[in-house]
């Protein structure tokens, strides 16, 4: 149903049924943008990277100490992606690091390997944060490194933890 549709049902229902009735017709627009959430992220080095990242974004967030979350990027490649190409990611909480995972960037992308230099390329990944992480900001970063292992991406991101 279209919204205006919504708002004419509820006109004529009881005052009790046009709460319950508009509680549903917020969760139902509400739920879904609050399970995914673009992130603010900067660049580790203040020139410009071979692969630029345009966006982000992290499902479920915030993010559960313990729980699996997925990150979802769309960037855009001055270089040719080939096999061999990884993304490696880790989290600093305060003075702790939690460990590096290391991914494989063609399997996790939209595209077959090799990807040509200019594409647009998309990739998700899934992550963990420790069970045992404070509440609070936590620190991602991620390095993307090509085939020959030469860095062409390095990201920090703050991740909101929650328990």
């Amino acid at each position: 149903m279209k919204c205006a549709t919504w708002l004419i049902v509820i006109l004529f229902l009881s005052k009790t049924q046009t709460m319950r009735a508009f509680q549903t017709l917020v969760s139902l627009i509400v739920v879904p943008c609050a399970l995914a959430s673009p992130v603010l992220f900067t660049s580790c080095h203040e020139d410009e990277s071979p692969l630029m990242l345009q966006s982000m974004e992290i499902n479920p967030y915030p993010v559960k100490a313990g729980g699996t979350s997925s990150v979802a990027v769309t960037a855009r490649s001055t270089v040719a992606l080939e096999q061999g190409s990884y993304v490696e990611m880790s989290f600093k909480e305060g003075p702790f690091m939690g460990a590096v995972k290391k991914y494989d960037m063609c399997s996790m992308s939209d595209q077959d390997c090799p990807i040509p230099a200019n594409s647009l390329v998309k990739f998700e990944l899934d992550f963990q944060i420790n069970s045992r992480a404070s509440k609070g900001v936590a620190t991602g970063n991620v390095l993307v490194s090509d085939h020959t292992g030469a860095e062409i991406a390095c990201i920090r991101v703050p991740v909101q933890v929650d328990h």
